[in-house]
């Protein structure tokens, strides 16, 4: 209550400033304190980077934050659809690889005139008078990343780009861990989505430990910011923390939130269409994966599967993977560096 009675557009009968503390969040007069700061403290406002994981709800986070990106506008924060943050982020990776004729480097090792130009791109999107949202989890990488060891292996390319555009801001970084057998086999059916292909063998290959993934994704946004808060949920209990993850994007009280249909959600394709895939994807281009991945999660629904989820693992190998994985949870619980929703 401090912090409102301090601002100028609280005693205005009409405009921005009643609205965006009807929902408690901060309207553009006092955007300048965010809700990390003491009161009467004046810092930059927050930005807050959720990072995903893949098929960790990223989309439903996303839809909703869409549907109300008005209020969260009205409340002091804006949230960047996602296509305006990949806009910004392609235009930032060209940058870096225009400013180097012999080949690619790590953004760190970029020309400083590369280097501020990537900067200016992504500075588009962070507004100096309000709370920025940014949900994008192509900022870890790529699905397949995930094949092999470590996960998400190029996350601090992109990771590196955003340090220089932060540097002066607050950050807190969102992510969502889910249990290695089912986020490696969610996200197997993900890359074929997208035309990508490796053998199901193969994947389990390259993953029978998992031990230590995790954190060494944490490690990798710890490096790249160093001064951001790190906030991190099991997916496996994001019916318990939803609220509390969207009113901390959203600037919102979640109660107040709309939400999106199923039908606004993308299905995940059924164990039939995806052994089906895997059973053509060689003689198939990656674009005509694309398609023929649509026209099998058409004819073979998961809502009509008898199978329930696609899990290539077996029960023993996921069994170890559970254990690796409540054994990262704890060390992820323990840290001082980092804070775990339940």
């Amino acid at each position: 209550m401090a912090d409102i009675a301090r601002c100028p557009s609280y005693t205005r009968a009409t405009g921005n400033g009643v609205a965006a503390h009807k929902y408690g969040g901060k309207c553009r007069d006092c955007a300048s304190k965010t809700r990390q700061g003491e009161p009467g403290e004046v810092v930059a406002p927050v930005v807050r980077l959720h990072v995903g994981a893949h098929k960790t709800a990223s989309t439903y986070i996303q839809e909703t934050l869409l549907l109300n990106r008005a209020e969260s506008a009205a409340a002091g924060v804006a949230y960047w659809p996602l296509h305006a943050v990949r806009r910004s982020l392609r235009a930032a990776r060209r940058e870096i690889a225009n400013g180097e004729d012999s080949g690619w480097k790590a953004p760190w090792n970029k020309s400083p005139d590369a280097l501020h130009k990537a900067a200016e791109r992504l500075n588009e999107l962070l507004l100096d008078n309000y709370e920025v949202t940014i949900s994008e989890e192509n900022i870890l990488g790529n699905p397949d990343d995930c094949y092999r060891s470590p996960f998400y292996r190029r996350a601090s390319q992109t990771l590196e780009l955003l340090k220089e555009p932060l540097k002066d801001r607050p950050v807190e970084v969102l992510l969502a861990v889910r249990s290695y057998p089912a986020f490696l086999a969610s996200l197997y059916a993900e890359a074929l989505r997208h035309g990508m292909f490796t053998t199901p063998e193969k994947m389990m290959e390259a993953n029978q430990t998992c031990e230590g993934q995790w954190l060494h994704v944490i490690d990798t946004i710890r490096s790249a910011l160093p001064h951001a808060k790190i906030i991190v949920w099991r997916y496996e209990d994001f019916a318990k923390v939803e609220n509390d993850v969207l009113s901390r994007l959203s600037g919102l009280p979640a109660r107040d939130m709309k939400k999106p249909s199923q039908s606004d959600i993308l299905p995940s394709a059924s164990p039939e269409a995806i052994e089906q895939m895997i059973q053509m994807a060689r003689s198939l281009t990656p674009p005509q994966r694309v398609f023929k991945m649509l026209a099998l999660k058409a004819q073979h629904p998961r809502e009509r599967s008898k199978g329930g989820r696609f899990m290539p693992f077996s029960d023993d190998a996921r069994a170890g993977l559970r254990t690796e994985y409540e054994a990262d949870l704890k060390i992820i619980e323990a840290r001082d560096d980092v804070t775990l929703l339940s």
